[in-house]
């Protein structure tokens, strides 16, 4: 039975898997993370599915990691601590490699793990007023996404690993994410998305994302996602 924290349902063509906490502003706490992985895993049995949207409910998509979990992982001992970190890679490595389109709709604010999260994704569809922000540089750690380094040529991404945040516009205007609309148009846009994927033949999708995940594989990518939890590990001394 699949957790409340993370939903997912199919409408046609198009899977949609639902952050569901919005009291908490879709926090993420061990509990949530493992319905992550339920929801990632229903998607991807799911052979009616064409691509995958994954959205929140509330006012944020995410505002990051459950801050008294990440607290008690700094006391744990560095081999628990690398267990865990390499458990959170691997989800977020699976993602990168989903075989089938997938698309991250973000309001509010999309932090830390939640930013992890929707920059795994092959399209990023942002309201105007959202905000990226990874706060890991700021306090002395690296950042849950390993594949930064392929974006760092843009003086935008670095901007915002080093200064911990930049608006959803400036994102857009730089190509770290797909698209910006007002708020109001949110919809509309990942409608223009889901028509634009709906052309084209499925398995060519599929064909086209074993080619890419390969490139970032030759290019190193599958290093820097363990290099990653090691150092994230590390950093929580």
């Amino acid at each position: 039975m699949m957790s409340e924290l993370v939903q997912y349902h199919r409408d046609g063509t198009i899977g949609t898997i639902r952050l569901n906490r919005p009291e908490q502003n879709n926090e993420f706490n061990a509990e949530m993370l493992a319905a992550l992985d339920a929801a990632l895993v229903a998607a991807e049995e799911d052979i009616d599915a064409k691509f995958i949207v994954i959205e929140a409910a509330g006012d944020h998509f995410s505002v990051g990691a459950d801050a008294a979990e990440v607290a008690a992982a700094r006391q744990a001992g560095p081999a628990q601590r690398l267990t865990l970190e390499t458990a959170a890679v691997r989800r977020f490595e699976y993602l990168t490699n989903f075989l089938r389109p997938t698309v991250a709709v973000v309001q509010g604010r999309c932090v830390g793990v939640g930013l992890t999260i929707a920059m795994s994704c092959d399209f990023v569809i942002c309201s105007a007023d959202a905000t990226l922000e990874e706060p890991a540089v700021k306090e002395g750690n690296l950042p849950s996404f390993a594949l930064w380094p392929f974006f760092a040529w843009h003086k935008k991404a670095r901007e915002l690993l080093f200064n911990g945040s930049i608006t959803a516009p400036e994102a857009a205007e730089w190509g770290i994410i797909s698209s910006s609309v007002p708020t109001a148009e949110l919809e509309a846009e990942v409608g223009r998305y889901g028509e634009m994927l709906a052309l084209a033949p499925a398995d060519a999708m599929v064909w086209m994302k074993e080619m890419i995940s390969a490139t970032l594989e030759s290019r190193g990518g599958g290093n820097m996602w363990q290099e990653s939890a090691v150092y994230h590990a590390l950093g929580t001394e």
